[in-house]
């Protein structure tokens, strides 16, 4: 990543995304924890030891942040394929602050844990990879709810996430305009 594009999405999400906002977020709890293994791909569990495998597609900031989050007690999985790690998915777990989107926030509760900050390398994106890991990621926390979000308009992960035997349960519109901020739940669709 340029440092030009580092420095516009630090504006963006800093500045910018607190003058105007208007977005859904979808909140969906996996129903059904599917096998799904597509060929070739392993998942292991993010340790100090194995951190910087995601150097293959992620920054050294990323990797940075990924401290942090191990730090904070999150557990991390990446996903490899050919010996390369090519995705990267979080998990918060229970009585904790998440964030649904950068500017609505919940209380995770001790019987949930919530992925989030996940990625798949570009090059490998639309092979089941993400549908993979959160599948993965299911049969590791069966005792517990396991929640998850995204934007609307993320048709791509919105396909895997239910591919990965997710319902939607909660879709949250946000309207920020100058520092207002309006939040409203919205009826879940079918």
């Amino acid at each position: 990543m340029s440092i030009f594009n580092l420095l516009f999405r630090k504006f963006y999400y800093a500045v910018w995304k607190r003058i105007y906002t208007n977005e859904t977020v979808k909140l969906y709890e996996m129903a059904q924890r599917p096998l799904i293994q597509p060929e070739g791909l392993s998942v292991k569990p993010v340790s100090l030891a194995n951190l910087n495998d995601a150097c293959s597609f992620q920054s050294n900031y990323q990797i940075n942040q990924f401290k942090d989050l191990l730090q904070k007690g999150n557990a991390g999985y990446f996903g490899y394929v050919a010996g390369k790690c090519v995705h990267r998915s979080w998990v918060a777990i229970g009585a904790c602050k998440i964030n649904l989107h950068p500017m609505v926030s919940r209380k995770l509760k001790t019987d949930e844990v919530f992925i989030h900050f996940c990625e798949t390398a570009a090059t490998l994106r639309g092979k089941n990879i993400f549908p993979g890991v959160l599948s993965h990621i299911g049969r590791q926390w069966t005792e517990k709810k396991v929640l998850i979000s995204v934007d609307h308009r993320n048709a791509s992960s919105i396909k895997s996430i239910k591919k990965s035997g997710f319902t939607e349960i909660e879709r949250i519109h946000i309207i920020i305009f100058f520092g207002l901020r309006f939040v409203q739940q919205l009826p879940v669709h079918p």
